[in-house]
């Protein structure tokens, strides 16, 4: 369990944490952010946009870090009009832990706002 002793004073049992934190590193969340993100707001990104957030790190890096999450199945390629170009998409399980940690956050937000009427 974790505990914080500041805001409110429930736990939350570690099981409900995301593990996506063991699976990839701060600058993939980073990047799953940013897909996820842009696909919620209807203007997906094509691998040529990630590549060019450089504060991830180099061209090759970016790349590198793309794949290992296509092959973790976090995001997906896919092609409109244009073959030539790569587009990239959440998965289910993408879209999984994301409304796993909305979850997480409504029931912690709810407990305060909870502790606050009780005081």
């Amino acid at each position: 369990h974790t505990r914080c002793s500041r805001d409110w004073s429930s736990d939350v049992c570690s099981s409900d944490l995301s593990t996506i934190d063991s699976e990839i590193d701060q600058s993939e969340l980073k990047i799953l952010e940013t897909v996820t993100l842009s696909n919620h707001l209807g203007t997906p990104l094509t691998v040529s946009n990630v590549i060019q957030m450089r504060q991830l790190g180099s061209n090759s890096t970016i790349h590198k870090k793309i794949y290992k999450l296509i092959e973790s199945e976090f995001i997906e390629l896919y092609h409109q009009n244009d073959y030539r170009t790569k587009y990239l998409r959440i998965t289910a399980k993408t879209q999984k832990h994301f409304e796993k940690e909305s979850e997480i956050i409504k029931k912690i937000c709810k407990k305060m706002l909870d502790k606050k009427a009780l005081t």
